[in-house]
């Protein structure tokens, strides 16, 4: 009895056995076209024991007649190639069986159609882009495109000059492109390219960055203190904002002190903004002073995250020269002493010729070698360098002083408001410049 019992259990495990054996053809798929001349890979899946050897047969779409052997003897490892279909192939409709070597275990693909010859076949990652960055348990979009290929491909996400390689879809359909891959916190940092790949055909992305999965908030890794603008020149702000999707306002503080908005609303995908320093969007405040301790806020809209810039910076006033005195309608009598009077920043050893113009011909030369950083002259109203000019008497409006550089600097150029000269009569008509 214990024999009849021993003997059905062997029998019993046998037929398990056959009947949980199977392969089954994933590529290539019902409507593929193939075409003669390009290389393509058979792929299967295998469950249960077997024979580690199989044999590929081509058919024709009914499965009755041999067309030719692909291959008599290859691994069971579900997947040949790259196999290049002969040119010898009449454009058709086919199947491709996989067969164990001791023929007890087969499949037929799906029927597809031969064609060709066709152009060469490619494919063209579009996303990941160059230069783009990426956060652990953040996802990575891959997107590509393909030209005459059919069956599976391999995505795999591979570290650029290094070791590490992640493996996305180890076969997915040329055609299922965007595959969205969840990175996980276990991925090496490190700069990185997605490989796409069937057979001998290889595609790569542009490199990209993954980081250290970061909480949700803002980063800011420019300005970071000891920066010193000149006012009118460019300061870039840049910064990062992980995990979050709301657009951001870019504020200016004053030893912590909101002194106004720089941008109100700008996408936070951004991460880059070209300030033009001293400049801010509230109304009346086009420029700042030049003085230290700025920084830089960024917050999202609704004020739920918010960073400061690391240390301070400093805004300086640009190389120039302005001229405030004689003032706008300011009246002076010819013969008496008056102090023209300017502001410099930043004019080094320059010096300045100075003009008294009125009209649309006339202009004496005052005085010439002037330094810059004196920001004074005494004048005698009505004298030049070649004695006094012959002002008519009564009134001569619509004068102005004009300040140049001696050295051909064009940003030291400056005139004063109109002003008027008053003639007693008294004075003495001499020589014209």
């Amino acid at each position: 009895m214990k024999k009849l019992f021993l003997l059905i259990a062997i029998i019993s495990f046998s037929f398990s056995m056959i009947f949980s054996q199977s392969i089954t053809v994933t590529s290539p798929h019902s409507g593929d076209t193939w075409y003669k001349g390009n290389p393509y890979t058979i792929s299967w899946t295998k469950t249960g024991m077997m024979d580690s050897r199989v044999k590929i047969r081509l058919f024709n779409s009914t499965g009755s007649t041999k067309i030719m052997d692909i291959t008599n003897n290859t691994a069971n490892d579900n997947r040949f190639g790259p196999w290049t279909l002969p040119e010898s192939v009449p454009e058709g409709r086919y199947i491709i069986r996989v067969k164990t070597v001791d023929n007890a275990i087969h499949d037929d693909s799906d029927i597809f159609s031969v064609s060709g010859p066709g152009e060469p076949s490619s494919i063209v990652i579009t996303n990941p882009m160059e230069t783009g960055s990426y956060s652990q348990r953040g996802d990575l979009n891959v997107e590509w495109s393909s030209s005459n290929i059919s069956g599976n491909v391999r995505v795999e996400m591979v570290e650029y000059e290094g070791s590490h390689n992640y493996i996305i879809r180890s076969s997915t359909p040329f055609n299922s492109s965007p595959v969205t891959h969840s990175i996980p916190e276990t991925t090496a940092p490190g700069t990185y390219r997605i490989k796409i790949s069937q057979g001998t055909l290889e595609a790569f992305s542009g490199r990209f960055g993954i980081f250290p999965y970061t909480p949700p908030g803002v980063l800011i890794s420019s300005p970071r203190g000891g920066e010193n603008k000149m006012i009118g020149t460019n300061l870039s702000i840049i910064w990062g904002t992980p995990h979050l999707s709301q657009d951001v306002k870019i504020e200016l503080l004053r030893h912590g002190r909101k002194i106004g908005t720089i941008k109100s609303r700008i996408a936070t995908r951004g991460g880059y903004y070209s300030w033009k320093a001293g400049t801010i969007e509230e109304p009346g405040k086009i420029a700042l002073l030049a003085r230290g301790g700025y920084s830089i806020r960024i917050c999202t809209i609704d004020g739920t995250y918010c960073n400061e810039s690391e240390g301070t910076f400093t805004l300086t006033n640009p190389k120039g020269i302005w001229l405030f005195k004689p003032g706008k309608n300011e009246i002076l009598d010819i013969g008496s002493m008056v102090k023209i009077k300017w502001n410099a920043t930043n004019v080094g050893g320059s010096t300045l010729t100075m003009d008294i113009m009125w009209g649309e011909r006339h202009a004496y030369r005052i005085a010439t070698r002037i330094p810059a950083n004196r920001k004074s002259f005494d004048w005698r109203v009505g004298s030049f360098l070649n004695g006094d000019i012959g002002f008519r008497p009564g009134l001569t409006t619509g004068c102005k002083i004009r300040l140049t550089s001696d050295d051909g600097i064009s940003s030291l150029s400056t005139y004063s408001k109109e002003f008027t000269i008053r003639n007693s009569g008294t004075a003495k008509r001499r020589k014209r410049k």
